[in-house]
């Protein structure tokens, strides 16, 4: 899925990525809000060389590896969401409950 996204948008565009900070290049990924709490942090970061053909052949397999991460993350966030059916079944169960209860 994650190289499906690189080729699909192109490897130049993952260079969106990697900012230039202090003399050096960073890789820089944000994690979505409600995968926060999953992973732990706001932003995966990762340093890399100060030489520009270095860095971006470094960065490639350190935004694989944060988007992969950030997958992980969405399949276990969609495991823990209730389907319509759960949700449902959840519901008429706390209803029949509280009508044994009268």
């Amino acid at each position: 899925m994650v190289l499906q996204r690189l080729l699909q948008t192109g490897f130049t565009s993952t260079m969106k990525y990697v900012h230039f900070q202090r003399g050096r290049y960073v890789v820089r990924v944000t994690v979505p809000l409600e995968l926060r709490g999953i992973i732990g942090k706001r932003e995966l970061v990762a340093p890399l060389d100060a030489d520009k053909r270095s860095a971006q052949r470094a960065a490639l397999c350190i935004i694989n590896g944060f988007l992969a991460t950030i997958d992980d993350a969405h399949a276990k966030f969609a495991a823990t969401r209730p389907t319509i059916t759960s949700a449902a079944k959840a519901h008429y169960q706390q209803r029949s409950d509280l009508c044994r209860m009268v």
